[in-house]
């Protein structure tokens, strides 16, 4: 049987084939249960036709982040287009973050985070944090809510501890009281868009 021939069309629809059940299927399972086999014969490609594409796992998990980011701002202006108020749509982006299982958006757990950083070069590892920056002052402008460095860093700072504790599940379980993790969540959100809000209406 002649080998298939791929054209340059073929590979990138795969590509993207590769990254859409990739973010699925991070985001229902999570990063270390997902199963890199299920998803390259979802494709219906070969274990070694993959790695053309991605070296790895750790990989495509970082492809599928960095490509997310744009995903996400797109979601964000259109929420922001439809949303009746200011504080709704960040309400609603946040919802986006928090409940990413429910929408098809893969958030990291606290474990997660070494694995990938060590399949990262330094350069690599610098860019990523760049790009996540750059995502975080380009919702923070969206939303007009003018910042310094400084602050941009503080308020990306303050998401991604709460997002790594809730999605690590660290609120359920000790010291943390169990079984108010969703409470403690949503009084920690409201208390990210008060200061915010604080910004934006002292503008």
């Amino acid at each position: 049987m002649a080998k298939k021939t791929y054209t340059v069309q073929d590979r990138e629809d795969i590509r993207e084939q590769l990254l859409d059940l990739g973010q699925r299927s991070f985001s229902q399972k999570g990063y270390r249960e997902a199963s890199l086999k299920e998803i390259y014969e979802a494709v219906g490609i070969s274990k070694a036709f993959f790695y053309t594409f991605f070296p790895s796992k750790e990989a495509l998990a970082i492809q599928v982040l960095r490509r997310q980011r744009t995903k996400m701002l797109e979601r964000a202006r259109k929420v922001a287009q439809e949303s009746a108020s200011w504080r709704g749509s960040l309400e609603a982006v946040f919802d986006l973050f928090f409940h990413g299982d429910r929408h098809g958006v893969f958030v990291l757990e606290l474990d997660d985070l070494p694995h990938l950083c060590r399949h990262m070069s330094q350069h690599e590892l610098q860019d990523f944090e760049m790009g996540l920056t750059q995502f975080y002052q380009a919702l923070l402008e969206l939303w007009n809510i003018p910042v310094t460095a400084g602050q941009c860093h503080l308020i990306q700072n303050m998401v991604n501890t709460l997002l790594l504790s809730y999605h690590s599940h660290l609120y359920s379980s000790f010291p943390f009281h169990p079984g108010v993790d969703e409470e403690t969540v949503s009084l920690q959100i409201r208390l990210i868009i008060d200061y915010l809000e604080g910004i934006y209406r002292n503008a």
